[in-house]
């Protein structure tokens, strides 16, 4: 062989002799089904998790928790929340996990503890699922949401009905029977019910309900809200009152809670009216006129803990001298929300049932005259109901669930605070020489305020403020209430009605 041959391929051999010896293993790839980084230790051979086939993984998750079947095995996050372990099963592995047990010859569905089993007649576990509620060994199946006020049929029927995503701000009217958002009117299932109640419900049935936008509701029914799926909202939900005009439910004509008419006033001035009730009394109005004159009486509480049945908080009350063109603070409407798997209150998400400040002189501004009583105290409304049912309610630190009362009034020419979206109260305004203030509006942990007595010769009594509105949660036994964010308002939970 010619030297430089000879050369040649000894040199070509140390190249790729050198090339092997220089070669590593890829950190990322399982091809070889083994994984050597310990940030990647997970060899997802198919891409199920991460969508790559023979990649190697970071993972993170809940201890013990199921991911998905490998034949008959179960893929489970290990001990320490950073891998995964296959466990073998027994009896198969179906939705949730393991099957749990065998089935008696010519059983095909069964309850197992919590967990609905699907069996194939000859013995054998086909599938295990978990059942959120319980399982009903009766009818053989996963134990549904039993709604408050009769709506159990709505809510069966809104597992066929369509998803409704609002696109934008929207308006529901619950007379008209219609959802508006940006993109114009949305085809919803819907019925009106009235027979029986106080005040009339008007129910939306979907598969899942997401807002867009801010959500005002208007009308005299009260809203419901039934899905089988989530209910996320990320906006403000209202049923509140609007300057003088109830929320859609208030319950109007409740002589027990709505704020007290004062008596007639005289030459020498006139008193307040009382604030509205409901979850709690609202204030006296306060004293007027030479001789004087009692301040309305406060709305008494009213209504039920369990807002069964569903209705909204109660007006404030006038003084009787004033004509039509004072109006008193309006009661927060009703809003019940049902969903089949969770309702979620993300950032910004507020539902918001709140009562109005007491009114003011519709007209154009009046100007007092001396030595003349002038000025009005009408009574603030109270805060409405929120009634949410669900296996799981959830609220971010930036949501809120809100109820308040609205600020009474006491000058004719400004409109009193109506109740906020957060626990602070409706502070009643001062009016000057011889009107007194308005008494500032109910939280859940503050009182209404009776409105400020008048003074000197021509006295005016300031109008009550609202009281607080009623917050029912109803989840199941064993879970929790975790809010997150603001509730304000006189909130109570219960247990979750399962059928």
């Amino acid at each position: 062989m010619p030297e430089n041959d000879a050369v040649r391929i000894i040199v070509v051999l140390a190249l790729v002799l050198g090339g092997l010896g220089c070669t590593s293993p890829n950190p990322k790839s399982c091809l070889d089904h083994h994984c050597s980084d310990p940030g990647l230790p997970f060899c997802d051979e198919d891409g199920s998790i991460a969508g790559t086939p023979g990649s190697c993984i970071a993972v993170a998750c809940t201890a013990g928790q199921f991911q998905e079947c490998r034949a008959d095995k179960a893929l489970t996050c290990n001990s320490r929340g950073d891998d995964f372990d296959l466990v073998e099963c027994e009896f198969g592995c179906g939705t949730s996990g393991c099957n749990i047990a065998s089935c008696p010859i010519g059983t095909t569905t069964m309850c197992s503890g919590s967990n609905l089993v699907a069996c194939d007649g000859q013995g054998h576990v086909t599938n295990t699922e978990a059942c959120a509620l319980g399982c009903s060994d009766a009818a053989k199946r996963c134990n549904k949401v039993n709604p408050s006020n009769g709506l159990a049929g709505s809510f069966d029927e809104a597992a066929t009905a369509a998803d409704l995503t609002l696109s934008g701000a929207a308006t529901i009217d619950t007379d008209a029977g219609t959802v508006m958002d940006t993109s114009g009117a949305r085809a919803v299932l819907s019925s009106a019910i009235t027979a029986g109640l106080p005040v009339g419900m008007f129910v939306l049935k979907v598969k899942s309900f997401t807002t867009g936008g801010n959500v005002t509701v208007v009308g005299t029914r009260a809203l419901v809200i039934v899905a089988a799926g989530a209910v996320v909202i990320n906006h403000v939900v209202s049923v509140s009152a609007r300057t003088q005009i109830n929320g859609p439910g208030s319950l109007v004509n409740d002589a027990a809670c709505r704020g007290g008419v004062t008596a007639s006033g005289n030459a020498n001035g006139w008193a307040g009216g009382g604030g509205g009730g409901f979850g709690s009394v609202g204030g006296h109005g306060g004293t007027g006129g030479s001789p004087t004159i009692q301040g309305g009486l406060a709305g008494g509480v009213s209504g039920t803990t369990e807002l069964v049945p569903l209705r909204g908080g109660c007006p404030g009350g006038r003084d009787a001298t004033s004509s039509t063109d004072y109006t008193a603070g309006g009661g927060g409407g009703a809003l019940q929300i049902v969903s089949g798997v969770k309702i979620e209150l993300g950032d910004g998400g507020f539902l918001a049932a709140n009562g109005s400040g007491g009114g003011k002189y519709k007209g154009i501004p009046l100007t007092c005259e001396t030595g003349m009583p002038c000025d009005h105290g009408d009574g603030g409304g109270a805060g409405g109901a929120i009634l949410l049912e669900a296996p799981l309610v959830t609220g971010s630190l930036l949501s809120g669930i809100v109820a308040n009362g609205g600020a009474g009034a006491c000058g004719q020419n400004t409109l009193a605070p109506s109740g906020g979206n957060s626990a602070t109260p409706a502070l009643g305004p001062t009016c000057s020489q011889d009107t007194n203030q308005g008494g500032d509006g109910a939280t859940g942990t503050v009182a209404a305020q009776n409105g400020g007595n008048g003074a000197n010769t021509v006295p005016v009594g300031g109008g009550g403020g609202g009281g607080a509105g009623r917050i029912r949660v109803n989840v199941p036994t064993a879970a929790a209430f975790t809010p997150g964010g603001v509730v304000s308002g006189v909130s109570t939970t219960g247990a979750l009605g399962v059928r």
